[in-house]
């Protein structure tokens, strides 16, 4: 894999994934954070409630069945035209230039994971709440795994069941996660 200077411009499209359950005054910080970024993504917000509606520039995706965040995830995948996917919680609050950012790096890794996805440290909506992945990565380990969520005992895991067949993966074949 070539590492590349992370100044490279590319013009890979990236998608914003962020599933929705009730949440709506976590959604009115974030999507604006989403929207004014200097470059922009696609954004697809899956929607639970079936009671969303958004500026235009967002894409809502309705969902049905009882809530269940990696189905949503997935759902958010699958209807996504990026080849980079940020899987975003709706309390996000990304810096201003994440997306350029991210997108500039696109050489240097095909996974990105926010530590407090994979621990448990002091949430930052700064920074909390992501998983930045390649759509071949994400469809090589059929994304998020929807069962896990269905066991009260799986709720927390979620990420890092993700992570971990991430890493076996991207490993076997020369990726690279940051």
């Amino acid at each position: 894999m070539t590492t590349v200077a992370a100044t490279r411009k590319t013009n890979v499209l990236a998608t914003v994934v962020v599933p929705y359950l009730s949440r709506r005054e976590h959604l009115d910080k974030s999507l604006p954070a989403w929207l004014s970024q200097t470059r922009k993504p696609e954004i697809v917000v899956v929607d639970f409630s079936r009671e969303l509606f958004l500026p235009e520039e967002v894409r809502v995706v309705p969902c049905s069945g009882m809530w269940n965040i990696n189905r949503a995830r997935n759902v958010g995948a699958r209807t996504a035209s990026g080849e980079l996917l940020i899987f975003a919680c709706a309390d996000t609050l990304p810096n201003p230039d994440f997306v350029e950012t991210i997108s500039n790096s696109w050489d240097q890794a095909d996974a990105w994971v926010c530590e407090t996805v994979a621990r448990s440290i002091p949430h930052d909506p700064s920074v909390d709440g992501f998983v930045v992945v390649k759509r071949w990565a994400n469809s090589r380990i059929r994304g998020f795994s929807e069962g896990m969520m269905e066991n009260p005992h799986g709720w927390g895991y979620d990420a890092a069941d993700y992570l971990a067949r991430l890493r076996k993966m991207l490993s076997s074949c020369g990726g690279v996660v940051f």
